[in-house]
């Protein structure tokens, strides 16, 4: 009996799951296909960088028309810069907390080289403490 050859695909990512370059896994209920490579070109260093940014490129238009889709939704447009607002905040946060931190320790260093038999005769002044230490708790809790 005759059986044909199973079809392969020449485009990337693009395949039959009866392929014998396909690998079928079952997970639970779910049926996973991964591509087994086949091809034995030489890795050159830094060629996978490049094949994810030609994917990205490629790529664009789509996301380029889903941006616009879903900003031509009514009232999506204060949402979204409320969302990128509050995200950007919340990446620059743990940078502002380390600035912080590094310009108290700064100030402590800098007044105990300058003022050191202040340090030494006299107890440190309660409510400076209290506000530098309020100071990284907040931060904290933010961060």
């Amino acid at each position: 009996m005759y059986l044909p050859r199973p079809r392969r695909s020449k485009r990337p990512g693009k395949f039959d799951p009866k392929d014998n370059h396909v690998k079928h896994t079952r997970i639970g209920v779910w049926d996973l296909y991964e591509e087994i490579r086949t091809d034995v070109t030489p890795i050159i260093p830094g060629s996978s960088g490049l094949e994810t940014y030609a994917q990205i490129v490629q790529c664009m238009p789509y996301v380029v028309r889903m941006l616009k889709d879903v900003l031509s939704i009514k009232r999506c447009r204060t949402l979204f810069a409320a969302f990128f607002v509050v995200e950007v905040s919340s990446s620059l946060l743990p940078a502002v907390s380390l600035w912080y931190a590094h310009r108290v320790v700064f100030i402590f260093l800098y007044l105990y080289n300058f003022f050191p038999q202040v340090f030494r005769t006299t107890p440190p002044h309660r409510n400076l403490f209290f506000s530098f230490h309020l100071h990284f708790v907040l931060i904290s809790l933010l961060g």
